[in-house]
């Protein structure tokens, strides 16, 4: 059985995932004895068991590819359109779970502003000319919970700080029997979103945690995977020393986590 689709939609998640025709054909006919060709998928009517394995891949639901409206490909609906390179070489899944929480940040934003709920970012916005061990000692007055040694209970604390000042922190879990998993320890989206992976160590949802705070702090988005070893590198940008900095700083204050 065949339908109409929006092939606009089609191209659009091509263009924002850097994925090439062949290389998404690949991906679709993966196991399949007679590969999926490009007439297959960009003619104006397609089977239904192609835009599965289609949406197998981008998770987007059905409905997405038979939407007759245009797609926004402003850099308003993802970060891939406003941001050519990232820290780390990011694999498919990776963008799957970027872009997941992306559309999870737009709905929030919607749904925000209809019941008239105040989300805006509350804490200034910092340059990289400012002393980040100064300002990590001045926010963790406002961000941080009283300490405690049981690292899960102090990560949630500190999560719920950070939620007091308009910043929301969410977690991503990767299955142990999924084939691809990201290669990226968190993100930080403008305005206000933290994602983290989440870890069997506590210690490394909280070490990543006060390294995208200093995305935040900076108001740079950022996609990575962090080094847990690295505490100053003399190759990493000035961005990323100005992160590892407050990072560094706000783990050693009396916290004992690092």
């Amino acid at each position: 059985m065949k339908v109409e689709h929006n092939i606009s939609r089609l191209k659009h998640l091509l263009k924002m995932y850097k994925l090439s025709v062949s290389e998404f054909l690949l991906k679709i006919s993966e196991g399949l004895k007679r590969p999926i060709t490009e007439k297959d998928v960009f003619s104006e009517r397609i089977e239904i068991g192609h835009l599965k394995r289609i949406d197998k891949l981008f998770e987007k639901g059905i409905h997405y590819y038979l939407d007759p409206k245009a797609p926004e490909n402003a850099k308003e609906a993802s970060i891939f359109f406003r941001k050519e390179s990232f820290g780390t070489d990011l694999n498919f899944r990776a963008k799957q779970i970027v872009s997941q929480f992306e559309e999870l940040k737009i709905s929030i934003s919607a749904i925000s502003k209809l019941a008239e709920l105040d989300t805006k970012r509350k804490i200034p916005k910092f340059s990289i000319i400012d002393n980040p061990e100064k300002v990590a000692k001045e926010f963790r007055q406002i961000l941080y919970p009283n300490f405690t040694s049981k690292r899960r209970d102090f990560l949630k604390a500190l999560i719920s700080k950070f939620a007091e000042s308009n910043i929301l922190v969410f977690e991503f879990v990767e299955t142990h029997n999924r084939k691809e998993k990201a290669n990226i320890d968190g993100f930080f989206l403008k305005p206000n979103v933290i994602v983290l992976k989440r870890h069997q160590s506590f210690r490394r949802e909280i070490f990543t945690l006060a390294h995208e705070l200093g995305h935040f702090l900076l108001d740079k988005e950022e996609i990575e995977l962090l080094d847990y070893n690295v505490i100053a590198d003399l190759h990493l940008s000035s961005i990323e020393r100005w992160c590892v900095s407050v990072r560094a700083t706000t783990l050693a204050i009396g916290l004992h986590i690092s």
